[in-house]
């Protein structure tokens, strides 16, 4: 679902847009403000959106989906606040230090 037009996404790899508030399909993907997704980030977001909590804690993501996701996450609250969050940047420096 192309958050700037109707028709269901294709099988294929598109954008997150913070400012358009989700996801955009490749014809519509021009903007500077657009972070890559690729295709199974697309599928495990979808899983996500249709899941209930105890399905989704034993999901297991590999580096680069699970890094995509959290960048979208983290992308989509700062530009919603309009600002960093303190504790976001807390728990990155905590996950850095323990590796």
């Amino acid at each position: 679902m192309c958050a700037l037009r109707p028709p269901p996404p294709e099988p294929t790899d598109h954008a997150f847009s913070p400012a358009e508030g989700g996801l955009i399909c490749p014809p519509c993907a021009s903007g500077a403000e657009l972070l890559p997704l690729a295709l199974p980030t697309l599928k495990v977001w979808r899983f996500l959106l249709g899941e209930t909590w105890p399905t989704v804690r034993r999901l297991r993501l590999d580096a680069h989906t699970h890094r995509q996701l959290t960048t979208c996450l983290h992308l989509y609250t700062t530009y919603l606040l309009e600002r960093e969050l303190r504790s976001a940047q807390f728990l990155r420096e905590i996950l850095t230090h323990s590796r």
